[in-house]
């Protein structure tokens, strides 16, 4: 791969961090928004013919055009595409995320405590179903397209993305998509073109992502042959059975084979995830039979100072309300909960945000009762005020009189 100092005229090339497929992934500088950004990069040699070239950009164009018309939080902007012919490349400009895969997390830490899992599941299901209600099917769910990025779960990747208008592939190939994650469907030649644009294969990868999350491993070996793969894909009722065993009872279990045996994401598996979040403990209830891991791994130091302010996971969201702060433990709570979910205090609710580090909970209560003396106290004053003017008036009219 040739040296790359400037792309594009405007992107200047930082340093390289990683690389997927076909294409090479830079953090660049866009010269002209003055903003990092990140790179992807197709470089192709001088012999290698035209269409081949308009292919790769005509993937490029697809994934912008396909995301460049969503808005949501948890999916990778995309910014720009061209074509160096100076350096012989292609490239598209995308948002530059900070964090690892999913599938990098679980080869570097193992799978994550339930309660994280749950979060990161609860996330990708709203996601899809945004995804799904917009026409837009991903087509290559798996743990190396989900980016946990400042402890935010975000879908990467939608270069074999369809929409209602059109399907494009790098290879042109029938069933593009990575093979341990295709649907069992898939596999069937007689159900291959129906399933080639179908939520199904969003939810089955999703499925298995959350299979990966509970267990800390591919149901499939690295090694494993592609024929061997379509074989276990062929028994799909074998292979969920093996997988529950696998999961045991995990909180995620249940829903991971709901969404197996699923054609479309569902929009209760989000409410589920939000009440299986409410019961978990994370202290009793081991990740999978593999060793347990912390939180950190799954999160950065500054999206852990961000949950630090941030509403609790654990707390379900009503459609009314808003978040206030407990003043007996000074975290976040729903206002139309009854108690705070922390420390059970009664609706002993403020928006004032915590601003007394170091001091005690009922310190802060205390000052609140004080607040609330010195406002009464104040509206004494003014009544004394307003009978007292209103006396003098009666006088002087009395007077008069």
């Amino acid at each position: 791969m040739p040296k790359l100092e400037k792309i594009g005229d405007r992107y200047e090339v930082i340093e390289q961090i990683g690389h997927g497929g076909q294409a090479a992934i830079f953090r660049a500088l866009d010269t002209r928004m003055e903003r990092e950004v990140a790179l992807k990069v197709v470089f192709f040699p001088h012999s290698r013919d035209q269409e081949v070239i308009e292919q790769i950009l005509e993937v490029f164009r697809h994934e912008i055009l396909v995301v460049g018309r969503l808005s949501h939080t948890n999916i990778v902007q995309v910014y720009d595409f061209g074509l160096d012919h100076a350096q012989n490349a292609a490239y598209m400009v995308m948002q530059l995320l900070h964090g690892s895969t999913v599938k990098e997390l679980l080869t570097e830490s193992g799978p994550p405590p339930p309660r994280e899992a749950l979060r990161i599941m609860g996330v990708l299901v709203r996601t899809l179903y945004y995804l799904h209600e917009n026409q837009v099917i991903h087509r290559d769910m798996k743990p190396s397209n989900v980016f946990i990025s400042r402890g935010e779960p975000v879908i990467i990747d939608f270069g074999i993305s369809s929409s209602q208008e059109k399907t494009v592939t790098l290879t042109g190939a029938s069933l593009s998509g990575s093979q341990p994650y295709l649907c069992p469907e898939l596999v069937n030649p007689k159900q291959a073109r129906e399933f080639r644009r179908h939520t199904r294969r969003d939810v089955w990868g999703l499925g298995m992502i959350g299979f990966e999350l509970v267990t800390g491993a591919s149901y499939f070996d690295d090694e494993a042959d592609p024929a061997e793969i379509v074989g276990l894909l062929s028994n799909s009722s074998a292979m969920r059975r093996d997988m529950a065993d696998r999961m045991g009872g995990h909180p995620l279990s249940k829903l991971v084979l709901e969404m197996l045996d699923s054609q479309e994401v569902k929009s209760e598996w989000a409410e589920q995830i939000d009440e299986q979040l409410r019961h978990v403990n994370t202290l009793d209830m081991p990740a999978s039979s593999a060793p347990s891991i912390v939180r950190e791994p799954y999160e950065s130091e500054l999206g852990a100072r961000m949950r630090s302010i941030a509403p609790d996971p654990t707390v379900s969201i009503p459609r009314e309300g808003r978040w206030m702060y407990c003043m007996i433990c000074r975290k976040p709570v729903w206002s139309q909960e009854p108690e705070c979910p922390h420390c059970g205090a009664e609706r002993l609710y403020t928006t004032d945000a915590p601003r007394l580090e170091g001091r005690t909970g009922m310190e802060t209560f205390g000052e609140w009762i004080w607040d609330k003396i010195k406002l009464i106290l104040f509206a004494l004053f003014l009544l004394a005020l307003l009978v007292g003017v209103l006396g003098i008036c009666v006088s002087v009219s009395e007077s008069v009189g």
